[in-house]
């Protein structure tokens, strides 16, 4: 399912939630953000911070050289550590 759709989906199943008066706005802003980052996920993709955090640098530093295409690798890990996004 395409991210665009997900989010449609989970938008028009809010038909049948009640949230808190004068919540709507938070409430569907919630649905939406939280339906495209499971479809993003679900893509392959990831959201990170802008600037890698100590543990993503202490991953990915404990990586040895391993050249241009080990890079991948080092990558991987250093997103393996990213800290997940958590819609409040």
């Amino acid at each position: 399912m395409s991210i665009q759709r997900k989010v449609a989906v989970a938008l028009a199943a809010t038909n049948h939630d009640r949230p808190e008066p004068g919540q709507l706005y938070n409430h569907l802003a919630t649905v939406a953000i939280t339906a495209f980052l499971e479809a993003a996920t679900e893509q392959g993709w990831k959201l990170v911070p802008d600037k890698a955090t100590e543990d993503m640098i202490k991953f990915g530093s404990e990586k040895e050289r391993v050249g241009y295409y080990g890079a991948g690798v080092v990558y991987h890990t250093m997103l393996a550590a990213a800290p997940k996004f958590e819609v409040e």
